[in-house]
């Protein structure tokens, strides 16, 4: 929520805790699953775009965090790839897919492996079937 006598933007305190307790259950989930503390699923987090991105990309690093999985530095080894996409440069928008396809490989070998995809990209209407 915006107020309105600023320009600074806050999250409101029921909205914090509803994600925290979400985030502890996907903890608990994964943690039946048979990982625990000390083998955690590994994130991985692929970034396009400008810094407003690169700030959301770290906001989600932390809720991943949160939900018990840890970073990996490749994607192979992750449980959960997410791509923070970007729609202002075409160049950004082509590479994103093409990367996203490449991930596929990584889904095939692994069918657990979640893959999600957000960022502006995912909100233009002509990328949305993509």
């Amino acid at each position: 929520m915006i107020n309105e006598n600023t320009t600074a933007s806050y999250v409101e305190e029921t909205e914090i805790l509803r994600q925290r307790r979400l985030c502890d259950t996907i903890e608990k989930t994964l943690f039946s699953r048979g990982f625990d503390a000390d083998r955690r699923p590994g994130y991985y987090i692929q970034t396009f775009g400008c810094q407003q991105n690169e700030a959301d990309s770290q906001r989600i690093a932390g809720l991943a965090w949160m939900m018990g999985y840890r970073p990996v530095e490749d994607p192979a080894a992750a449980e959960l790839i997410l791509i923070n996409t970007c729609a202002i440069r075409e160049h950004a928008e082509k590479k994103a897919l093409s990367i996203i396809g490449t991930y596929k490989h990584v889904k095939d070998k692994n069918p657990g492996v979640i893959i999600g995809v957000g960022g502006c990209m995912v909100s233009q209407a002509h990328r949305a079937d993509q």
